[in-house]
């Protein structure tokens, strides 16, 4: 049988040391500058239910060593250690396809969800056998029935207990949705752990004390968000000082050039029926409506130290 364990949520969010002034390597450098092809920013795509994995393989591979970032990673002859969070939802699925093609690199110590779907966290633990499985969600039905299903590994309940799967992985992916994905950011952040972050709410809800844990010895903050990496990838080496202006593109969504009276009609099915990604029915609903654009606005800001205002959105 697995073992139980119950996780208390601890985040201190008080007594922690203030943020310290840190360059931001990826932002936009001072100056003119073409966009290549003469395509016009937020022109319309389609949808390409592949490209959103091939970002999550890339950033993922980046996460883990992959040469941008600068923390000291695993030797090349040991597998990095994965600890996912949020492995049932959409970018967490797409994370362990990247896992089974990439021929032994990842080793999954770690499987973390809220708990609503156990058949998916038991068939995906059985494919990888992590060492821990972690849920949300704190009841015995729920414990005793992954315990039984999953003999091989601890089984570990509770608030705190998707945020206890940092301390053993070299790279946390955190694909959690909405604000229960901070005490994983800052538990992967205080171990001093390469976070691959998907959960866009721990810097808009949390920046401060997010920077100040960033300063943690070893600690490595990776966007896994399409725009935020590319801009961590082709704008890193650049001082704060230098960004004149930082623009976040839009496709304006499905509900783009409808009038306010088509709006008042609108409903949820409408709103799920993105038409660029194909991706989980809450940040559907936030592109669409265009609220995800404006928390990646915020999200620039904490991630590359852009000054007030000088974020935007081109649709």
């Amino acid at each position: 049988m697995g073992r139980w364990r119950r996780e208390s949520a601890q985040l201190p969010l008080l007594g922690r040391r203030a943020p310290q002034p840190r360059r931001h390597p990826r932002l936009a450098r001072r100056g003119p500058h073409r966009r290549r092809g003469g395509s016009a920013p937020g022109a319309a795509r389609r949808r390409r239910p592949g490209t959103r994995r091939g970002a999550v393989r890339h950033l993922l591979r980046r996460a883990s060593g992959g040469g941008v970032v600068s923390a000291p990673a695993p030797t090349p002859t040991a597998p990095a250690r994965l600890a996912i969070a949020g492995s049932t939802g959409s970018i967490g699925r797409q994370a362990l396809d990247v896992v089974a093609a990439a021929d032994g690199a990842y080793v999954v110590t770690g499987l973390g969800a809220g708990g609503g779907d156990l058949d998916t966290l038991i068939a995906q633990a059985r494919a990888v056998r992590p060492v821990v499985v972690a849920v949300a969600r704190d009841d015995r039905a729920t414990v005793a029935r992954l315990e039984d299903a999953l003999p091989f590994c601890e089984v570990r309940a509770g608030d705190g207990a998707l945020a206890s799967l940092a301390p053993d992985a070299d790279v946390v992916l955190n694909a959690v949705v909405g604000f229960a994905g901070l005490p994983v950011t800052m538990a992967a952040l205080d171990a001093g752990r390469r976070l691959a972050l998907a959960n866009k709410e721990s810097l808009v809800a949390g920046g401060p004390v997010v920077q100040a844990a960033r300063a943690t010895p070893g600690a490595e903050l990776v966007p896994v968000d399409s725009e935020h990496g590319a801009i961590h990838m082709c704008l890193r080496g650049v001082a704060a000082d230098r960004v004149a202006r930082l623009v976040l593109t839009a496709s304006g969504g499905p509900f783009r050039g409808r009038s306010a009276d088509e709006l008042s009609h609108v409903t949820v099915a409408d709103a799920l029926d993105h038409p660029t990604w194909t991706m989980g029915p809450k940040i559907t609903v936030d592109s669409s409506t265009l609220m995800n654009k404006g928390l990646e606005v915020i999200e620039a800001y904490e991630l590359f130290g852009t000054p007030a205002g000088a974020a935007g959105v081109g649709v």
